[in-house]
């Protein structure tokens, strides 16, 4: 839904002129029964139903769908949350008198066919007429919006398989890490041992937070569209990553400071390297939060 709405408002103007001018060109009539209701269909492949209220938003013929189908069970049903934009507040209610004024409500799930759709309200001498678009085929006509559903399943397909298989690596990672572990205990208690646990733990740590983001943003969520920058998964990995080499750092130095002094200037680049690392992400954090203060 998010990514039809951000289009909408992207080209709103443009939509609102063309449905107005359509409108106050084709349904002059002050009753409902005397706008060639058909017509407006075949101009508008979007257009889902369209019904009347009196002055005090309640409907007063059925919901007249594509086909002449009506739908008299509505009849009477007080639509006046229709005055509102947001809940019921004095502030957002929408203004309008004038005989012919058109107004367009923000989008909205229906409760009648479950799809995303904008209401438009036309003032008449009896009332109102109301007009459900169906949003996503009113942008599709404009070639706003294009659903690629065959290329949206592999895409889904592809993410599912590469995420279970990070989710698998991880796990993978963790019982090596552990079976390591346990293997130098039997033998004797070893420092070492102790270090390539921690790192293959926190690297499964980070591995999994991957696969699962992964997982729950590109295959369970509805809103593949969705180019909202989600940076918590790159903070997570990029944690579990530092600590990995930091960890992986502290294990040479002590590895070469029991043996070989004269490679201790490659410990020291493999430090230098991770320092890098751990200031361009307190710089890349810094900006991130204050970035999201300003939106506030």
């Amino acid at each position: 839904m998010k990514h039809l709405v951000k289009i909408y408002d992207e080209n709103y103007e443009m939509l609102e002129r063309f449905i107005s001018s359509t409108l106050l060109r084709i349904s002059k009539k002050k009753k409902i029964e005397n706008i060639d209701i058909e017509n407006i269909y075949k101009l508008f492949p979007s257009l889902e139903l369209v019904y009347m209220t009196d002055h005090s938003f309640i409907q007063t013929t059925p919901n007249i769908e594509r086909g002449g189908v009506k739908k008299p069970e509505h009849v009477g049903v007080k639509r006046d949350y229709l005055l509102y934009n947001f809940g019921k507040k004095v502030e957002d209610k929408i203004d309008i008198t004038c005989v012919g004024e058109i107004i367009i409500k923000d989008p909205y799930i229906s409760a009648n066919s479950g799809n995303v759709c904008i209401t438009v309200i036309q003032k008449v001498d009896e009332g109102y007429i109301l007009f459900d678009f169906k949003l996503q085929r009113l942008l599709e006509r404009f070639h706003l919006y294009q659903e690629h559903k065959i290329f949206e399943r592999v895409t889904r397909s592809f993410y599912a398989l590469i995420s279970v298989a990070l989710l698998l690596v991880s796990v993978f990672l963790a019982g090596y890490g552990t079976f390591t572990f346990l293997d130098y205990g039997t033998n004797s208690p070893d420092l070492e041992g102790m270090f390539k646990l921690v790192v293959a733990l926190t690297l499964s740590l980070a591995i999994f937070d991957l696969g699962k983001t992964i997982f729950e943003q590109e295959v369970i969520s509805n809103d593949v569209h969705s180019d909202t920058f989600k940076p918590k998964t790159l903070m997570n990995f990029t944690v579990s990553i530092i600590i990995a080499l930091m960890i992986e750092s502290l294990l040479i130095v002590f590895k070469i400071s029991i043996t070989e002094y004269q490679d201790l200037i490659y410990a020291l680049y493999l430090i230098i390297g991770t320092s890098i690392l751990f200031v361009s992400f307190s710089i890349f954090f810094f900006l991130y939060k204050r970035s999201s203060k300003k939106k506030r």
